[in-house]
């Protein structure tokens, strides 16, 4: 079974990772760097399972977020909120009481982010036991200077879909 994921996050670097975190040739990973196309690239693609940044330019995650909440065809979708600060005590409470969402803090744990994303997705058995290099990449929460490229590919950080513009700088 293919898996549809749309991550929205402004961080290029924190897509990358999170491009090496999802690689699995059943996960099709989209990404958009700002709130509005975010939403608009989860209308069209109609994910499996939505990753956000709390903390985007033009519509921020938890409008992101509400607005999925209350489309029909995505009520269901799970949703794993990133954020570098802890939310507002009020939100988050609320937001812990679902059953399909998930709250995570950079940095993450990316072996146990990839376990709940397996889990969300229903797919226990995604990924076996990580390689060498994937368990170096994880323990330091950053790209390993092999794996970046020169020049970015035309198609966008590797193992990521081009579907909507990067940010501007």
């Amino acid at each position: 079974m293919d898996y549809r994921v749309v991550l929205v996050e402004d961080e290029t670097a924190i897509v990358e990772l999170l491009g090496i975190v999802l690689a699995h040739p059943h996960i099709e990973l989209h990404a958009a760097y700002n709130g509005l196309d975010g939403l608009a690239l989860i209308r069209r693609v109609k994910p499996d399972l939505v990753m956000l940044d709390v903390m985007l330019p033009g519509m921020d995650g938890w409008e992101v977020y509400d607005a999925i909440r209350v489309t029909p065809s995505l009520v269901q979708t799970p949703v794993i909120m990133i954020s570098v600060v802890p939310e507002r005590p009020e939100r988050r409470q609320a937001f812990l009481r679902s059953e399909i969402d998930l709250y995570v803090t950079k940095p993450f744990d990316a072996l146990r982010l990839r376990r709940a994303i397996a889990h969300m997705l229903g797919g226990e058995e995604l990924w076996g036991p990580p390689s060498p290099e994937v368990l170096d990449v994880f323990e330091k929460s950053e790209l390993p200077a092999a794996s970046k490229p020169n020049k970015r590919p035309a198609q966008g950080p590797p193992g990521v879909a081009a579907d909507a513009p990067e940010r501007e700088a």
